[in-house]
């Protein structure tokens, strides 16, 4: 519908390398220039019983995933690189995600999800966003946290 000129945009999650490897199109906009830092692909989800029973297996996740995203945040265009080598894409067909700065979640972030959800009646009361994330085994934070 694109090609066609049915339509003049069109959105979707990630980028579809059929779609690129024909070309003709082209990236208006993404999440980052929407939403800037309270966006960020950051957060990974578990259950309460898991981080209980293996709080050091979490802590070692979440570092580990911190540690790399702050990479990518800092080394963009290598990442891309990699990606695309990995994938075995153009270069310029990857699109790097921003990650929030040392995978610290901020609670904003949270609210404007809890928001959407309640607009589009996902979710029928308001939640308190606390409720529903943490930063506690993440180490960056709590550096932060004790100066």
């Amino acid at each position: 519908a694109l090609r066609t000129g049915e339509i003049d945009v069109a959105s979707w999650h990630g980028r579809p390398q059929d779609v690129f490897d024909r070309g003709g199109v082209r990236v208006l906009f993404d999440d980052y220039d929407v939403w800037k830092t309270v966006g960020g692909a950051t957060p990974y989800y578990t259950r309460e019983d898991f981080i209980k029973k293996n709080p050091e297996a979490v802590r070692g996740f979440v570092n580990a995933i911190t540690r790399a995203n702050n990479w990518i945040n800092a080394n963009r265009e290598e990442a891309k690189k990699i990606q695309a080598k990995r994938t075995g894409v153009k270069p310029e067909q990857v699109q790097v995600l921003y990650y929030a700065p040392d995978g610290i979640i901020k609670e904003d972030s949270i609210q404007q999800w809890i928001d959407i959800m309640l607009d589009y009646g996902e979710i029928k009361e308001p939640i308190d966003p606390k409720l529903v994330f943490t930063n506690e085994f993440n180490r960056f934070y709590n550096e932060k946290s004790e100066k």
